[in-house]
């Protein structure tokens, strides 16, 4: 698993983790054929980030279509992109009436948030929705050349997640976030 040893690598992780709970969250959890692709291609370091595209010569340049300031990586793509920022500061908002006072990483969009405990697994599902969004929010703006509202798109596709999913409308996270959204 090349993907998992340079996520290894650029999270500075002291061992690699245990892949049997991330495995069985995507295709045990996960029903939606387009979350768990997601979650799969984002493991396996194969969303294509202009500075993968730049690497692998099918980009004249590594910077971020959006901001054209920094290297689009990984962490620029999903977390620090000036595009973003709106977004995550809403994103913090939620979560803290939630209760939840952490800063979403790379590391939990990747790896997961307390993967090995089926409790959370209602906020990793929030988690995978959120990547998710970022990822499609991303490329339709770009092919599109318009601004797509990522937090608008993200409440929409929980919305639908919670009408469709009876295991997810019946979770604790999600019962306490239905009444927030």
């Amino acid at each position: 698993p090349i993907g998992i040893n340079i996520w290894t690598r650029n999270l500075k992780l002291d061992s690699k983790p245990n892949m049997s709970f991330v495995n069985d969250f995507i295709f045990k959890f996960l029903r939606e054929n387009k979350m768990k692709m997601f979650r799969w291609k984002l493991l396996n370091y194969i969303i294509p980030t202009k500075q993968l595209l730049f690497k692998w010569k099918i980009s004249t340049d590594s910077k971020c279509n959006f901001c054209q300031t920094e290297d689009e990586d990984y962490f620029h793509f999903f977390i620090t992109c000036s595009f973003l920022k709106d977004f995550w500061n809403k994103v913090e908002h939620l979560l803290a009436q939630l209760n939840f006072k952490n800063k979403i990483s790379v590391k939990q969009l990747v790896f997961g948030y307390k993967i090995s405990d089926k409790g959370y697994y209602g906020f990793n599902y929030f988690l995978t929705v959120l990547g998710f969004c970022i990822f499609k929010s991303y490329y339709v703006s770009e092919q599109k050349l318009k601004y797509i509202d990522v937090y608008e798109l993200f409440i929409k596709e929980l919305r639908r997640v919670m009408k469709e999913s009876k295991i997810i409308s019946q979770n604790v996270f999600f019962i306490n976030l239905k009444k927030l959204i």
